[in-house]
Parts: C-alpha cells; sequence; structure tokens
C-alpha cells in the first residue's frame, strides 16, 4: 500500500513539526534545565569583559593552564577556547539579551540549523529519502540533544561545519572550477576551527574531499581556493592567540595519562552504545546496539545480489559522498591521537559529538539502502517521532517551574562565605573556581586536578604570594569538597593542598584556617614569613 499524500504538504507539515519540538527543546532548555558547564561559565565571563570594552579576556586566571600561573595577570588573555562562541553571546547580548540568555540560545538555535542543514546535506549528496532518514535519526539523538541543551560551543561549530560541507558539495562534484564555493567552504570550515580548536582537523579532511587523483591541475587550484578562505578566519585567530597566551592554540597540555588502547575504547563505548536512549551498557543500549546491527545486516542482505564492493563503494567513497566517511573516521581518530598525547577530559559524548553526528549520517545512507521505504512513510515516521518527542518535551515544561538566569548562586555554602566575608580588594586562590566570576563578579587564581594541572605546591602558593600581597587586602586559599577520601585527594591534587584540606598546616605559618565549611574549607594566606620586616616597611610606606 502507498500513502498518496502531496509531497510539499508532507513535507511542510515535517518541517513545522521538527521545528516545533527543536522551540521546545529550546524553550526548555532556557527556562528550566539552564545548564552550565565550568566552560560555559568562562565562555559568558569572556563575553561579558568584551561588552564592558575589556577585550577577549578571561576573570578566572589559570583556567587551562598546566601549572598554577605566576606572575598574576588579571584578567588573564582568552586563548583556552575559540574565541567565535563567546563573541557570538556578546553580539546577541548587544541586542538586548542577558549573557546567560544568549549563551542558551545560541545552541538552540544551531539544533534547528543542524537539522535543516544535515537534511539539505544528504539530499545533494543521495537524494530525499536519505535526507529524511538523516532528520529522523538526529531528532531521536540523545547525543545531540545533550550537547544543544547546555551553553557549549559545540552546535555553533558543528553549524559552521557542515554548511562548510554542504558548500563544499555544491563546489566539487557538479562544478568542480567554481572556486567560490570551495574558499566559501574554507571560510566556514575555519569558523568551525575558531569556534573549536579540535575541528583544525578540517583543514587536512577538506583538502582530501578536494583532490582528485586523475585531476592534479584542477585538485591544486582547489585545495589553494580552500586553503586561503580557512586561513581568513584562522590566521588572525592563531596570531592572537601567539601573541596574548604563546601559543597557537590555546595553552600548554600535560602528558596524557591514558593509553592509546583505554582511549580508543572510550571511544567506541561513547559512539556506540549511544544514540536515542541516554544509557550505559543497560538494556535500553543493549537494544540500540541490536537495532544498529539489523540494519547492517539488512543492508548486508541487500547488497548481496549485487556486486558489493562496488555498491558500497558508489555508497560511501564516491566524490562528495567520502566527505562523512572521512569526518567520521578521521575525528575520532585525531581525538584519540591527541588524548594518548595530551591531557584533557576523558573522551566523552560533548568531544565527540561531530563524529556522532557524522555516524548517524552514514546510519541513514544504511538504511535508506537497507529499507527502500519512501518518503512518504519516512516522513510519517519522523511525525510519529516529533509527536513523542513533543510530547514529552512539553509534559517537563508544565511539570516543572521556570528558574533563576543564574539559579545556583546562593545553594553553594562556600560561596556565601565568600560574598559575606571578602571584598574585590581580595584575591581568592582557588580549584575549580569558574562559578565565582560567573555568580559573584569576582576574578579568582583557578587551579585544577593531575593530571590537567600539575600539583600545586607550597612553593607555588610562596612565588603567588610574593607578587600578590602587596597588591591585595586579604588572600584566601578556597578548598571545594572534591574527593571521596585521603588517597584520592593525594592522587589529585598532590601532598601540599591534601595536608592542608585534612588541617595539617602547622609546618605553613604563612596558613591559617578561617573556617570549614559543608562543601570546603578556607584558609587565609599571610606574607608575614615571606617578606622581610625592611621589606614590609618599604612596602607600607610605598602604599601610604
Amino acid at each position: 500500500m502507498r500513502l498518496k499524500i502531496d509531497r510539499r504538504i508532507l513535507g511542510i507539515i515535517v518541517v513545522m513539526a521538527a521545528g516545533l519540538v527543536s522551540f521546545l527543546q529550546g524553550y526548555w532548555s532556557l527556562t528550566r534545565w539552564r545548564s552550565f558547564s565550568p566552560d560555559s561559565r568562562n565562555y559568558v565571563n569572556v563575553a561579558e569583559n568584551l561588552l564592558k570594552g575589556r577585550g577577549f579576556v578571561q576573570d578566572t586566571v589559570g583556567l587551562g593552564e598546566v601549572r598554577l600561573v605566576v606572575p598574576l595577570t588579571i584578567p588573564q588573555p582568552f586563548g583556552v577556547h575559540g574565541p567565535v562562541f563567546p563573541l557570538s553571546i556578546a553580539v546577541l547580548s548587544r541586542l538586548g539579551l542577558d549573557a546567560t540568555d544568549a549563551a542558551l540560545l545560541i545552541p538552540a538555535l544551531a539544533h534547528a540549523g543542524l537539522l535543516l542543514t544535515v537534511f539539505l546535506l544528504m539530499r545533494r549528496l543521495y537524494e530525499t529519502r536519505v535526507g529524511l532518514w538523516a532528520l529522523l535519526l538526529l531528532l531521536l539523538s540523545d547525543p545531540l540533544r545533550q550537547i544543544t541543551t547546555a551553553a557549549w560551543a559545540e552546535p555553533l561549530a558543528l553549524l559552521w561545519l557542515l554548511l562548510s560541507l554542504l558548500a563544499l558539495a555544491r563546489g566539487t562534484p557538479q562544478t568542480p572550477g567554481n572556486v567560490f564555493w570551495l574558499a566559501v567552504a574554507g571560510i566556514l570550515a575555519g569558523l568551525a576551527f575558531a569556534t573549536r580548536y579540535p575541528l583544525a582537523i578540517g583543514l587536512p579532511i577538506g583538502l582530501l574531499i578536494v583532490t582528485r587523483i586523475k585531476d592534479w591541475h584542477g585538485s591544486v587550484k582547489r585545495a589553494v581556493a580552500y586553503s586561503i578562505g580557512f586561513a581568513i578566519v584562522a590566521a588572525p585567530t592563531l596570531w592572537r592567540n601567539l601573541i596574548a597566551t604563546g601559543h597557537l592554540m590555546g595553552n600548554e597540555r600535560n602528558p596524557s595519562d591514558i593509553s592509546f588502547f583505554e582511549n580508543l575504547r572510550q571511544c567506541a563505548s561513547v559512539l556506540f552504545e549511544r544514540y536515542a536512549i541516554r544509557s550505559g551498557w543497560s538494556e535500553d543500549a543493549r537494544l540500540q546496539a541490536a537495532a544498529l546491527a539489523a540494519i547492517v545486516v539488512l543492508l548486508a542482505v541487500r547488497l548481496a545480489r549485487t556486486n558489493v564492493f562496488a555498491r558500497l563503494g558508489e555508497l560511501f567513497l564516491a566524490p562528495g559522498r567520502i566527505a562523512l566517511v572521512l569526518w567520521f573516521f578521521g575525528y575520532a581518530a585525531f581525538l584519540v591521537f591527541q588524548r594518548t598525547l595530551f591531557s584533557f577530559d576523558s573522551l566523552n559524548v560533548r568531544l565527540l559529538s561531530p563524529a556522532h553526528l557524522f555516524l548517524m549520517c552514514l546510519v541513514s545512507v544504511a538504511l535508506d539502502a537497507a529499507l527502500r521505504l519512501s518518503p512518504q512513510w519516512i516522513a510519517g515516521i519522523i511525525l510519529a517521532a516529533c509527536l513523542g518527542r513533543g510530547a514529552i518535551l512539553a509534559k517537563a515544561i508544565h511539570e516543572t517551574t521556570p528558574v533563576a538566569r543564574r539559579p545556583n548562586a546562593a545553594a553553594s555554602e562556600r560561596r556565601r562565605w565568600i560574598k559575606r566575608h571578602t571584598t574585590p580588594d581580595d584575591l581568592i586562590i582557588g580549584q575549580r573556581c569558574t562559578d565565582l566570576p560567573f555568580y559573584l563578579g569576582r576574578p579568582c587564581l583557578h587551579f585544577s586536578q593531575a593530571p590537567e594541572m600539575r600539583h600545586v605546591t607550597r612553593d607555588d602558593i610562596h612565588r603567588a604570594l610574593v607578587e600578590a600581597c602587596p597588591r591585595y587586602r586579604a588572600i584566601y586559599l578556597v578548598l571545594q569538597k572534591d574527593c571521596r577520601s585521603h588517597d584520592d585527594w593525594r592522587e589529585r591534587y598532590g601532598d601540599y593542598i591534601t595536608d592542608l584540606y585534612f588541617g595539617r598546616h602547622e609546618s605553613d605559618p604563612n596558613v591559617t584556617e578561617v573556617a570549614r565549611l559543608e562543601d570546603g574549607v578556607v584558609f587565609e594566606l599571610s606574607c608575614r614569613h615571606i617578606f622581610s620586616p625592611v621589606r614590609r616597611r618599604r612596602d607600607d610606606k610605598g602604599k601610604t
């Protein structure tokens, strides 16, 4: 039986249904969920500094560094992440939005943009059926939902990247001599890189996409056009980073503590156990893995009557289409390789979101080849999925109440103590302190756990005091309740910080415990045993 519905009307209905789901998800994110990670808070802080005319600077000094930052520069030049996302937040804030609302609105808008762009890309590379399958998979995608309901830069970066591939699809298969679209694709890939640095791999992958073995002359021309477009955005970003921070992309990284095979296992686990349902290797995840295996089996059966390798080559390796394979395997391999060399967050849904998106595109190709449903049937499945997803979102919105823009400012006794007992003339040193500029508008000297940052030692604190004491009324070291056991503290933060947290600070006369809170400990740091009496009198005389 064939469904007889006008395709234009059905297309309008599908667009409206997908748009409604995207709107409800964005509304829920802005009014109920309001997810801000430490990186998100720093993005907002940088955007607010831009609005104040202070430039690309952050008040969480030391975020992303490998050691406690000395000498102190407050605020610190921002280079740990790409500049495009905080700049976008600042631009939207100029229109009257609060910076926190703008930081959540951009991923929400990017969600809708990604749905549309992926559909258009897959329709151009294949046909409408494949575009509809890709749209369905992204509507059901839990990883995509997760990154687009938090104030993260990934959705915007992915949108630039997909637009770049759409421009490449227009500029290379049908009109290989049209360098305009290749330059546009390069600029968009450069914007993706300037939003999220790991997408620097967009340059070599893009060059592979435009290369034709039998047309080296044309390939060189296309590669130059694409590279120039990429450099228009990337070169100023890299130059600014080098001048401001001394590094081309962000900050120096410590060596990794995770082996290649463990990173490979984490990558495979993240990519192949999470699709539409958020779960580990639970029953739900097994069902999803079984569904993917069933698609592969159906595809194998479908191709058994044909020249399998030729058909697979046509589906996945033809000009233009190979971009999906290159991006999935290339990005995942690049991230595994980087995480094996350097220490940063363990491979997770957020970091692997570009690979997940291209995996969903590849699965949509396999679904179409295996099932061969008409566009009307696929559209009907999309409408059913939108109805279910929309009902879940509407129920969640109805059953919860709106929250304040920065709802957790008073939830921490540590933050309440800092607000009551310190002033902007004081310096706060603390681990994971991006919340202080975000909630209290107070800068801080940040340190984090190993292996992201080397263990903070007594000498590190003393070097900071030598510079900070003449500049601040009082200096406080604030430790959060961060670890479960003494051994955990020692492994993450080293001997000195562990001894302080557990009350063993008698050997350091510059440290005085002033408050032990439910979520941390506060110490006042003095310089009386660092500066000599003559130096202290000279400093006091200079101040008067």
